[in-house]
């Protein structure tokens, strides 16, 4: 009985840190996306097949930093690519803006303190989203397999 008691309180302490963050409270929204992130997809809809891999670390000083790795398993080729930038939040939408001047704006689905779903702006249908899990900020992005050469 103990034991049951026991891992009832657990459980409802975890509660708390799965609970979505309203997205459009900017204050909590831009709190929970600081840190270290991860991702992994295939959004390339132009060179299907290609997986890509990305670390993003957003600061609180509104910078961030990206790292992406696609790979294309069927060329057995791969791309490394680093940007730079701003990032902020705004009544539920997400940007980033490049130091290249690139300009992202994606419409945040669901935050919580570990996850982070997104999709562009201009998809209204959200047929797929985009999703990003929190890591440690020693997280490195995973190198290219053995046999790829770079593209």
């Amino acid at each position: 009985m103990k034991a049951k008691i026991i891992s009832v309180v657990f459980a409802i302490l975890l509660l708390p840190a799965c609970d979505s963050i309203d997205p459009k409270d900017n204050t909590k929204a831009r709190e929970a996306l600081i840190g270290t992130w991860k991702g992994d997809g295939d959004y390339d809809t132009e060179n299907s097949g290609t997986k890509d891999y990305w670390k993003t670390t957003r600061y609180a000083n509104g910078s961030y930093d990206l790292e992406i790795l696609t790979l294309d398993p069927k060329k057995k080729t791969y791309e490394y690519y680093k940007e730079n930038g701003q990032w902020h939040v705004n009544k539920g939408y997400y940007t980033e803006v490049s130091d290249k001047g690139g300009e992202a704006k994606y419409i945040i689905l669901d935050l919580s303190s570990n996850k982070f779903d997104y999709n562009d702006a201009s998809d209204t249908d959200h047929t797929y989203y985009i999703q990003e899990d929190r890591v440690k900020t020693s997280y490195n992005l995973r190198k290219p397999p053995s046999g790829y050469t770079e593209k």
